[in-house]
């Protein structure tokens, strides 16, 4: 049933919105960091290679960066992956949200460092 109103468009963000990625987009991301293919990643989690695609690229969304280096035969983590990905603060424990929130925000202000 249409009321004949147009439809607003979404609400900009608030200043000091804070964005976590999703347990799967972590998920997704630290399978395909493990394995080094998407395939692989979603064969481990029980989807497809195109739903960790997807999920890996929200979270690159998330962060400004990418994570991956997308090659014919592998993935490629960046140094901004691999930050993420340290064995002593893997990204699906409670320390990589806080990581991650800080990589964000850090692109969203404008930070100079570089993800790649």
């Amino acid at each position: 049933m249409s009321t004949g109103l147009p439809l607003s468009p979404p609400a900009a963000p608030v200043a000091g919105d804070v964005r976590y990625p999703s347990i799967e987009g972590l998920r997704a991301f630290d399978a395909a960091a493990r394995l080094g293919s998407f395939e692989r990643a979603g064969e481990e989690l029980a989807v497809t290679a195109s739903a960790v695609s997807k999920r890996v690229a929200a979270l690159e969304t998330l962060l400004g960066a990418p994570v991956f280096r997308r090659t014919a035969k592998a993935l490629l983590l960046t140094a901004g992956g691999r930050d993420g990905n340290e064995p002593k603060r893997p990204l699906t424990r409670h320390g990589g949200r806080t990581q991650l929130h800080a990589i964000a925000a850090a692109r969203r202000d404008g930070a100079t460092r570089c993800l790649h």
